[in-house]
């Protein structure tokens, strides 16, 4: 009898493969396809505002030096957090990942104001951002490194990373899928912590994640595939 294990199947950028990424469509679309979570990126606006966006400017503007006001105009499509929470809230998980530092304490005060800590997880490739989120939650939040090939090369040398890590309470690391079988990411992650890998779009890469006991959640632009793929593999 096969494995009943079955990883979580995580919405990249909502239902990107259909809609338009980190929008509210891709958001509708990533719950219509019953995904376990959707994947989200969240940048600050000039006034502060939390909005979500995965590149740093809108038509060529960073968005850091742009008023909410700005970024309505420039791109109507582009949601806050807090619309977003709205959408999503109590009809699916949220996979927040923080851009860059500064606006941590703002992130977790939308997300706990609003969600329960089983609703979402914060993500960020920045171990000064998981640790200000660290500090600035009064409950316990699931946290989860980002982990890139630069990362790794760059923390290679790091022998005492996976013990750092699992002080700060780390739930997860979320290795890019090239990485994911790299003895080096072996050796400084400790295997008791569990990999949220991305981003997975293709069939044979998918069915060996599925697999792998390691294993427990894959970011995707293709959500339905995945969780067709999940579902025929416990059968």
């Amino acid at each position: 009898m096969k494995s009943m294990k079955t990883p979580l199947i995580v919405a990249h950028r909502g239902g990107s493969s259909s809609a338009r990424e980190n929008t509210i469509a891709a958001f509708e679309e990533a719950i219509a396809l019953q995904a376990d979570l959707v994947e989200l990126d969240v940048r600050a606006t000039q006034d502060g505002v939390l909005i979500v966006h995965h590149d740093p400017v809108i038509q060529q503007q960073p968005i850091e030096t742009l008023t909410w006001a700005e970024v309505q105009h420039l791109d109507a499509d582009v949601p806050t957090l807090e619309m977003t929470i709205a959408c999503c809230k109590g009809r699916i998980r949220l996979n927040v990942e923080i851009k860059e530092p500064g606006y941590e304490g703002e992130v977790v005060q939308q997300l706990q104001q609003h969600l329960s800590q089983h609703e979402f997880v914060i993500t960020s490739f920045y171990l000064a951002v998981i640790r200000a989120v660290k500090e600035s939650s009064s409950i316990a939040v699931s946290i989860g490194f980002l982990m890139d090939h630069e990362t790794l090369l760059a923390l290679a040398e790091e022998e005492f990373l996976g013990q750092y890590l699992q002080a700060m309470g780390i739930g997860f690391v979320a290795p890019s899928w090239q990485i994911v079988d790299s003895p080096l990411l072996s050796k400084i992650i400790p295997p008791q912590i569990p990999f949220w890998v991305w981003t997975v779009n293709d069939v044979e890469t998918m069915q060996k994640l599925l697999k792998n006991q390691r294993v427990e959640a894959i970011v995707t632009d293709e959500p339905g595939l995945g969780l067709w793929l999940r579902a025929d593999s416990t059968l």
